[in-house]
This record gives C-alpha cells, structure tokens and sequence, in this order.
C-alpha cells in the first residue's frame, strides 16, 4: 500500500519591515494531505509554524520565495522525527 504525501503552504504572516527588509515571513501556515493509492482515502492535517529569523542567513525577497522553500523551513521548525512520523 502507498500513501502519498503533499505539503502545501495555506498562508504566511510577515512583518511590513525589519531592519532594511521588507515583507519578512515569521508564521506559516501549512497543510500535510496524504492519499492511500489502493483504496483513494484521503487524510489531511494542518499546523502553524513559526519561522526562525537569522539576520546572518541570505535574504529571500517575499515574491522571490518558492513553496520548496518555505515547506523546508516548515519541516526544519518541526524536525526529522516529527516529519518522519
């Protein structure tokens, strides 16, 4: 049995500006839908993660940012373990 698993990003919360940026992500809000292949049962879960600021870390441009990219900060703030489960 295979279960397929898509993350989505329902919203993001940004500061208007921090220091010299603009538009700076600090919540998400995500989705996690999992589908069973064999029988097409559907689950789905949601959360709200906080985003970790590191003013040393490159600047993403809020119309820069890409899905890929703010799911990997969804799934470092809720770590391997969690994640995995």
């Amino acid at each position: 049995m295979a279960v397929n698993l898509t993350w989505g990003v329902a919203a993001m919360e940004c500061f208007s500006h921090l220091g010299t940026y603009q538009d700076v992500v600090f919540k998400v809000s995500w989705t996690l839908t999992a589908v069973n292949d064999e029988t097409g049962a559907t689950a789905t879960t949601q959360g709200l993660e906080s985003v970790a600021i590191d003013p040393s870390a490159p600047f993403t441009p809020y119309a820069d940012l890409t899905e890929d990219q703010v799911i990997g900060w969804v799934k470092s703030g809720l770590g391997t373990e969690l994640v995995d489960q």
